[in-house]
């Protein structure tokens, strides 16, 4: 089948807009608040637990540094619940699609969007993403879907056993979890190069701002509770939210020889947005693809 080459030779079209914003705007909000919050409770001291202009107070309200210290980990579970359940039901939502998709290449083949829905619901989320890549053919990115699974894994902990790490979440004793980040490095003349640590960022004229993606981890030994920090969870949802527009791609690639053109997620333009930024930005090491199809 001759591939199509502009949107004229399209014989279908499907709007992933709804679908890709509310995954990435969810992300968007659990990593933003959460980041806050953490960032906030180090901050405030408190002397008393009790909800905004409410007359009666929480329940364990007057054991303030048991609650204080507890926030940060129950925050983080919840965050990392949120991180899971909202990719889970994106990744739903694409093998549904790609379903769909399939079935235009044979239409003498039954399928029911009603008996495809639910076999979906019933998987679990390695499940959705085995479901995926069978039915489009294509590869993920080993290191995208072990990002992801080691996600999956601190959520089990914080899910189960109050953020610590068991037998079940590790074979080597120990829980490593992994993410991908942009890190912005000011680089002088000479190509010696200073992290830079928060934004906004005065650049010393002469030098450059760059950006690059790197690897983050963060291991957690055996009887260890898993801990995040706010900037962390920050990243690791931004990391999630690049591998949604990742998977669209991959959708994406699947359709185009049948003709059926899926709009590309808003993130696919983020290396030419950030080339042309007025914040200081002046040039971009490599790629800002968080997962290269090589990997």
């Amino acid at each position: 089948m001759q591939i199509a080459e502009s949107e004229y030779d399209y014989i279908a079209h499907i709007d992933l807009g709804a679908v890709i914003a509310q995954a990435e705007r969810s992300l968007f909000l659990a990593a933003n608040s959460a980041a806050f919050a953490l960032l906030a409770a180090e901050a405030i001291s408190l002397k008393e637990i009790c909800m905004p202009g409410a007359l009666m107070k929480l329940q364990d309200s007057g054991n303030v540094e048991a609650v204080s210290k507890a926030f940060p980990s129950w925050l983080a579970g919840m965050t990392f619940r949120d991180y899971v359940g909202r990719f889970s039901a994106f990744l739903e939502e694409l093998g549904f699609i790609a379903s769909l998709i399939r079935r235009s290449r044979n239409e003498n083949e039954t399928w029911s969007a009603e008996k495809t829905r639910k076999q979906l619901n019933k998987l679990n989320f390695p499940g959705k993403f085995d479901y995926l890549q069978k039915i489009t053919q294509r590869t993920i990115p080993r290191k995208l879907r072990a990002d992801l699974d080691s996600v999956i894994q601190a959520r089990n902990c914080y899910e189960h056993r109050k953020g610590l790490v068991a037998d079940t979440d590790t074979q080597t004793g120990n829980l490593t979890v992994t993410w991908r980040a942009i890190e912005f490095v000011e680089q002088k003349p000479d190509g010696a190069r200073v992290i830079i640590k928060s934004l906004p960022h005065t650049i010393e004229e002469g030098n450059a701002m760059i950006a690059q993606i790197v690897d983050r981890q963060k291991t957690f030994a055996l009887g260890e509770v898993v801990e995040f920090s706010g900037p962390e969870i920050w990243e690791i949802g931004f990391s999630l939210r690049a591998a949604v527009s990742k998977l669209v791609i991959i959708l994406q690639e699947f359709a185009r020889p049948l003709a059926i053109r899926v709009n590309e997620p808003q993130e696919a333009n983020d290396d030419e947005r950030l080339r042309n930024t007025e914040s200081g930005v002046k040039a971009v090491q490599g790629s800002l693809d968080y997962y290269p199809e090589s990997e």
